[in-house]
C-alpha cells in the first residue's frame, strides 16, 4: 500500500499520470482490457448468431406459408396440369424449355405425365351448377342417368 501511495504522490507532484500508469494502472485497465477482448466478442458472435437463426426462421416461416396456400389451393382445385417449366433456364447444365416436345408452342402434349417431374403447375378450378359429386361417387348403382330434354 506505500507503494501506491508513494506513486500517487510522485504523480501529484509532477503533474504527470505517468507514475499511475506504470504502477497502479496495469492492474486497473489490465481487468478492463480482459473485459474488452473477451466479452465484447462473445457477445458479437451471439447477437450474429441470434440474427443468423432469426433469418433462417423467417424464411422457414416464409415457406410454410406458401406451402399452406399451396395446401389450400390443390384442395380448393378440381384438378391440376403439370408442365417442365414456366420459362426457358438452365438446371444442372441442361437447358429445359417451356416447349417440352420442341413443337414451338405449349400445348396439351407438353404436360407431364404419371412420374414425370416438372416445375410449372397449373390448378384448374371448374364450376359446374349442375354437377353434384354426392351422385358420381363411382358407384354404378348410384349414378344418375342423364336424360336428353
Amino acid at each position: 500500500m506505500a507503494i501506491y501511495a508513494a506513486t500517487l504522490a510522485v504523480a501529484l507532484l509532477t503533474w504527470s499520470f505517468i507514475p499511475l500508469m506504470l504502477i497502479g494502472g496495469p492492474r486497473i485497465y489490465g481487468c478492463w482490457h480482459m473485459l474488452m477482448t473477451g466479452l465484447i466478442p462473445f457477445f458479437v458472435s451471439n447477437f450474429r448468431y441470434l440474427f443468423t437463426a432469426e433469418q433462417k426462421l423467417l424464411i422457414n416461416a416464409d415457406i410454410r406459408d406458401l406451402t399452406n396456400e399451396m395446401v389450400e389451393t390443390a384442395r380448393a382445385s378440381n384438378f391440376f396440369v403439370l408442365y417442365q417449366s414456366f420459362h426457358d433456364q438452365t438446371i444442372d447444365g441442361g437447358t429445359v424449355s417451356r416447349d417440352a416436345n420442341g413443337s414451338g408452342t405449349v400445348n396439351l402434349n407438353d404436360r407431364r405425365h404419371s412420374g414425370q417431374a416438372g416445375s410449372f403447375i397449373v390448378f384448374v378450378y371448374c364450376e359446374d351448377p349442375y354437377y353434384d359429386a354426392r351422385f358420381f361417387d363411382g358407384d354404378p348403382d348410384t349414378t344418375p342417368t342423364i336424360q336428353d330434354v
